[in-house]
């Protein structure tokens, strides 16, 4: 990915360079033509050509030459409109892949900086993600490879601190903006012990701040039926 930003930017680099090329040009032919603006009215199938300067007009339709220079002097305004139109959208453009870059080694430093991470049942971890972690089952699989497509930073079963002891949510995430959201699918929630252990789990999350419908997403496994449903999810809470 950052390949082809790093090919997108000299391209647009190499456009904008350009662009202050072509606006040089035209400034240099525009300082060589008469000032002021043609007007053109029509009268009897006629047109005359008046010549509007300093706020005055003056007719100017037997003088081809000077229609002819005041006729190529408003393209060329034109064209430098358009150009200057053009330039402001590439930088934007650079401006945001610029942005891009800087989120994408803050989530770096992010991802390198040492976390608690839950080490029991490692034999359990049995389905590989597009971002090469392993995971516990073929739900989180779907979310991993979904939060890694989005290019959203995050950490599998990361440690969080509550009131003394540690929970593990299923992901911690960074969003572009640097807030930190949490995880949990609930995959087993007809079992009734996996269910209340997992309701005291949101409320101790809620307890340091962590708030479902803001910083805290729960979906159980029909949330997952859908990829689409799921798409709308990480739109909504994530970017």
């Amino acid at each position: 990915m950052r390949y082809y930003e790093g090919l997108l930017r000299k391209r647009l680099n190499a456009i904008l360079n350009d662009i202050f090329c072509e606006k040089s040009i035209i400034e240099d032919y525009l300082m060589d033509l008469p000032k002021g603006r043609l007007k053109i009215r029509k009268k009897g199938g006629k047109r005359y050509y008046y010549h509007w300067l300093e706020g005055k007009e003056k007719g100017i339709t037997r003088n081809k030459e000077l229609v002819n220079k005041l006729r190529f002097r408003r393209e060329l305004e034109k064209e430098l409109m358009r150009i200057e139109e053009e330039k402001l959208s590439i930088t934007k453009t650079l401006e945001k892949l610029a942005d891009i870059r800087e989120d994408d080694a803050l989530a770096r430093k992010w991802l390198e900086e040492p976390w608690e991470k839950y080490a029991a049942y490692p034999d359990k971890l049995l389905y590989r993600t597009k971002s090469g972690i392993m995971v516990r089952s073929k739900s989180e699989k779907i979310i991993a490879d979904m939060l890694y497509e989005y290019g959203l930073p995050f950490r599998y079963e990361c440690g969080i601190e509550c009131d003394g002891e540690y929970l593990w949510p299923d992901f911690v995430i960074r969003k572009k903006n640097g807030e930190i959201v949490i995880w949990e699918h609930m995959g087993l929630m007809s079992r009734p012990d996996y269910y209340y252990k997992n309701i005291e789990k949101i409320k101790k999350y809620r307890s340091v701040g962590f708030v479902q419908h803001k910083n805290l997403i729960c979906t159980w496994e029909e949330d997952l039926y859908d990829i689409e449903e799921l798409k709308k999810i990480i739109e909504k809470f994530l970017l």
